[in-house]
């Protein structure tokens, strides 16, 4: 199964962000040539929301799927209930509020993964997300 648009986590098309793979947009989303790019552009994107303040879950998902136009609660729940599975804890907070450090890229690359699953209902690994970031140095 593919993902609609090679867009795996749905990233929303904007004229300031010329992705490198990005053939156009449809729907108001990104199309890209190959997956791969797809993949690349979301860990550039949530990489650069790290860089700029978003640390915790709630935040990082209230900023890429506001909930003027996602169900950004269930949204967050979701991705901590899968990230929890996968033996993330917190200590001393709620796990929505803990931090991700997303300068490690195995941290990010499981968080692509969950978030992928919300957005398109496809389950993937996380070896299969870091094979198709291979080509690009990750």
């Amino acid at each position: 199964m593919k993902y609609a648009r090679n867009n795996p986590l749905n990233i929303r098309y904007s004229e300031v962000n010329q992705w490198l793979g990005q053939t156009g947009e449809r729907n108001g989303f990104c199309v890209f040539s190959e997956e791969k790019y797809g993949w690349r552009a979301a860990f550039i994107l949530l990489r650069n929301y790290y860089k700029k303040g978003f640390r915790t879950i709630s935040q990082i998902i209230n900023r890429f799927a506001p909930s003027s136009e996602n169900p950004t609660s269930n949204y967050i729940q979701f991705v901590c209930d899968k990230l929890q599975q996968l033996g993330y804890e917190a200590y001393g907070v709620e796990f929505k509020d803990s931090q991700m450090d997303l300068c490690n890229d195995m941290v990010l690359i499981d968080l692509m993964m969950v978030m992928s699953m919300f957005e398109s209902g496809r389950k993937c690994q996380s070896d299969q997300i870091r094979s198709q970031l291979k080509d690009f140095g990750r």
